[in-house]
């Protein structure tokens, strides 16, 4: 669960946004709302006394009537709890993604064990029926049912066998293991926890209002709401304070 939560799918997604959250905060930081602006103009001017140039320079510094360096910092920050939330709810996804393939991987291997003592089983009522033919007790047909579940078995095997390959590759992609690393299943499915079902509602209730879903959804809503907030500052009037040279 651990190495599921640190690279398991999904994980590296949600958390390519949190290297540019730094960037962003000091972007936001800035306390002009737009860089300084600029203008030149400059031709010929015409006159009785003729043709001089006419040039005029201007620098002009915009200040926003309202807090939007606020509302940028706010919103920033919203989106780096709702960059956290999402990391966190990735973790916890790939957590039980891998939980659900170590146990369908474990129900496989257990599965393929029983198919395997069933075709052991299944040889060894061919071979029984042989000597019943053979000795004249049985017909020729129980010799032939008995092969005919011997086959069922051994395709039954077969299929186990592939079950437990896709159940192994699940589990594979889930804690993001190499193809050629070996895995090996520990554990026990009939493990029974009677404490663990007993406390399992009081559990769910105690720990509903840190769901990572719930905590993401909060942040959504959060992120919203900054949203709303620079929107009205971006779009408030500006103060612009500047100098013009002129000859």
């Amino acid at each position: 669960l651990e190495r599921a939560s640190a690279v398991g799918p999904g994980v590296a997604v949600a958390s390519a946004g949190t290297s540019a959250l730094s960037a962003a905060r000091d972007a936001a930081g800035q306390r002009l709302p737009s860089p300084p602006n600029v203008t030149l103009a400059a031709g010929p001017r015409i006159g009785a006394s003729g043709t001089s140039l006419d040039l005029q320079v201007g620098v002009y510094v915009p200040f926003s009537i309202r807090d939007l360096r606020g509302a940028r910092t706010r919103s920033v920050d919203a989106m780096r709890q709702g960059t956290h939330a999402d990391v966190e709810r990735a973790r916890s996804d790939a957590g039980l993604r891998a939980a659900l393939a170590w146990a369908h991987a474990l129900e496989a291997r257990e599965i393929l064990a029983v198919r395997q003592a069933t075709l052991e089983r299944a040889e060894e009522l061919v071979t029984l029926a042989k000597r019943r033919v053979s000795s004249g007790v049985a017909r020729p047909s129980e010799l032939a049912m008995a092969s005919g579940d011997r086959a069922f078995a051994s395709a039954s095997v077969l299929d186990a066998e592939g079950a437990e390959v896709d159940a192994l590759v699940e589990l594979r992609v889930a804690i993001g293991a190499a193809p050629g690393e070996k895995l090996r299943l520990d554990g026990d499915l009939s493990l029974e926890l009677p404490e663990a079902h007993a406390r399992a509602r009081a559990w769910a209730a105690e720990n509903l209002g840190h769901n990572p879903a719930l905590k993401a959804a909060q942040a959504r809503a959060s992120t919203a709401r900054a949203e709303v907030v620079l929107a009205h500052a971006s779009s408030g009037p500006t103060l612009s304070v500047g100098a013009m040279f002129a000859r």
